[in-house]
């Protein structure tokens, strides 16, 4: 296809100029798929994309057509592409999905499955382009407005960012829908139109068709003074994330997924409220109610020291002991009244909810030997139990190694016991309680996740 601009090429409305900038500023070689849904937003997207390929800025050029099955429509929607990639001479993967509606909605089941299949075919390194345009962005910008979101979701869809392998462009954000169908008639090709856009019962058809025309009627620059708004909330929400990365670092606890409570004391209580998100976020969970987590913040500074203030939301934990702030990953439930046989040289035990315990022999380490060849049970505590942790030492209890050892309370009763008839031999994670001596062999417990 003929490498030529379209009129109007320079201005920030320019769908080829938009793409080209777009491209050239990520590294070489370059090579694009482009999202194609046969609308008339990825359709000037891929009009543009192959003229930046005849240009030289791309190395290589293909088209993802990914299809849901959820409309009547869906099986032309496919044909239709697959006539305009051969008009343009673009390669064009078709990738079908099953979409199941659970958890948010049939919207929702839909994107996270076009996302996957669309990851799927982007290779390491490669470029997956998007149609998104400036309404787009407004729209974004009032529903999250309207979700009560902050500066992070303020700042709408970012014009670049990591996905799967490679990198999403959004590189049409500037420009308007209007000038992208236009940009479709000039080249000659035309789009299809679904027809669940028309829908207003889905939020971001009702702010397209209802709200925005409204705006446009009294502001004519409204699209453009939103996308830049959320442009300045971007700018505000790297300034945070900067300000928390500051702030985990000043407050590190003795290990990741800690903070130490002195320093974050310290803070006033905005940025008490951003690393509390910072670190959250760090530890790949999602982010509690805000109103829940204000709650657990007050606590940290009120809270007697023997109190455990904690809070726990679907997808993670945040918890107080001692001196430091625990962030945590949901744990599965395990049977606390649970007693397992097992004899270690047939090789690692499964306990639900907790790991896989595994046994290996080491010289100077760990009970006697003999134990690897005899019927052990496996379970937790109950309470009374003692352990003898040096070999010449005295016999003590349980609970108090656990608490001089800072083993945090909602762990210590998920370590599992090993013993031999009613004789403790092992809390394993903590000590072994029949020692070897330095010069015996002995047997070694370690407990791994994931069991």
């Amino acid at each position: 296809m003929a490498g030529e601009s379209s009129p109007g090429a320079g201005s920030a409305a320019d769908p080829a100029r938009a793409v080209a900038q777009a491209l050239a500023a990520e590294p070489g070689p370059r090579r694009a798929w482009v999202a194609l849904s046969g609308g008339a937003d990825s359709t000037a997207l891929l009009i543009a994309a192959r003229r930046a390929l005849d240009a030289g800025v791309l190395a290589s050029l293909e088209a993802v057509h990914v299809h849901h099955g959820l409309q009547p429509e869906a099986d032309g929607w496919a044909a239709h592409c697959r006539v305009l990639c051969a008009t343009l001479e673009v390669p064009l993967t078709v990738r079908t999905v099953a979409v199941t509606a659970a958890g948010e909605g049939p919207e929702a089941a839909a994107r996270e499955a076009r996302h996957a299949a669309l990851a799927a075919v982007l290779p390491a390194g490669g470029l997956l382009l998007t149609g998104h345009h400036r309404g787009d962005q407004a729209e974004t910008l009032l529903l999250q407005l309207l979700r009560g979101a902050g500066p992070a979701g303020l700042a709408g869809m970012p014009a670049a960012r990591a996905f799967g392998r490679g990198r999403l462009l959004r590189p049409l954000l500037d420009c308007p829908r209007e000038r992208l169908e236009a940009y479709c008639r000039e080249a000659g090709l035309d789009w299809v139109e679904d027809p669940s856009n028309a829908s207003t019962a889905f939020d971001r058809n009702y702010l397209r068709a209802e709200i925005l025309p409204r705006l446009r009627d009294r502001w004519p620059g409204a699209e453009t003074t939103l996308a830049r708004a959320a442009a300045l909330q971007g700018e505000a929400a790297e300034l945070l994330d900067e300000r928390a990365a500051q702030d985990l670092a000043d407050a590190s606890g003795s290990r990741p997924g800690r903070l130490s409570l002195a320093p974050f004391l310290e803070l006033a209580p905005a940025r008490q409220r951003n690393l509390l998100r910072a670190a959250i976020a760090r530890q790949g969970l999602p982010l509690p109610p805000r109103d829940r987590l204000e709650g657990f913040r007050r606590q940290l500074a009120t809270a007697a020291t023997d109190r455990l203030p904690g809070l726990q939301w679907p997808g993670g934990e945040l918890r107080r002991w001692r001196d430091e702030i625990h962030v945590l990953a949901p744990r599965p439930a395990h049977d606390p009244g649970l007693r397992l046989e097992w004899r270690p040289e047939q090789g690692p035990l499964a306990i639900p909810g907790v790991g896989r315990l595994g046994a290996e022999l080491r010289r100077g380490e760990g009970i006697p030997a003999v134990f690897a060849g005899r019927r052990l049970v496996v379970g937790f505590r109950r309470g009374g139990e003692r352990c003898r942790p040096a070999a010449q030492g005295p016999s003590r209890a349980v609970k108090k190694l656990l608490q001089e050892s800072g083993v945090p309370p909602w762990e210590r009763d998920r370590l599992p016991l090993v013993f031999a008839g009613e004789t403790l031999l092992a809390v394993v994670g903590l000590c072994h309680c029949r020692p070897v001596r330095a010069t015996e062999e002995g047997v070694v417990f370690r407990l791994e996740p994931g069991g």
